[in-house]
């Protein structure tokens, strides 16, 4: 997963119930302090993504689709939804989550809620539904094994 960083702040997440850890980087970026960790949202794949202050992911051993503060580390609520564990992007206000059953969708983010407001389910491809959602020029690329689809998000 690829860490985040904000504010002279770094996270770390990884799956297997690890979780994710806060840590402050020093003056001079030679060392870190642990700020806070956590183990739910314990993202396997796909990382997190951080807005207004909070962290949205999934977990791998713990299923759902989580939110934490950036600032404490709390879980302020999880989801059931897409599978449960998948990946996420954020783009234009909205969150792109592609769950590891298929399912792509276009989610609304809120420090207590994950709001679906469409999806669909990927029918073309093979295998585990793993790929990272990828957003350029307002066309979303989807990859499941060796088929890739790419849809028009742009707003008209």
């Amino acid at each position: 997963n690829t860490p985040l960083y904000h504010d002279g702040h770094l996270y770390i997440v990884s799956g297997y119930g690890t979780g994710g850890q806060m840590l402050k980087l020093n003056a001079d970026g030679t060392g870190v302090e642990q700020v806070w960790a956590q183990s739910t949202l314990d993202s396997q794949m796909g990382s997190a993504v951080l807005i207004d202050g909070y962290l949205y992911g999934s977990g791998q051993k713990n299923r759902g689709w989580h939110c934490v503060s950036w600032e404490t580390g709390e879980v302020t609520h999880t989801a059931k939804a897409l599978g449960n564990k998948g990946n996420i992007i954020y783009a234009d206000g909205m969150a792109y989550c592609y769950g590891e059953k298929g399912e792509v969708g276009l989610v609304k983010l809120s420090s207590d809620a994950f709001e679906v407001v469409s999806s669909f389910k990927v029918e073309k491809g093979s295998a585990q539904h793993w790929a990272h959602l990828v957003i350029r020029d307002g066309r979303l690329y989807v990859r499941h094994g060796e088929a890739l689809m790419v849809y028009d998000i742009a707003a008209e």
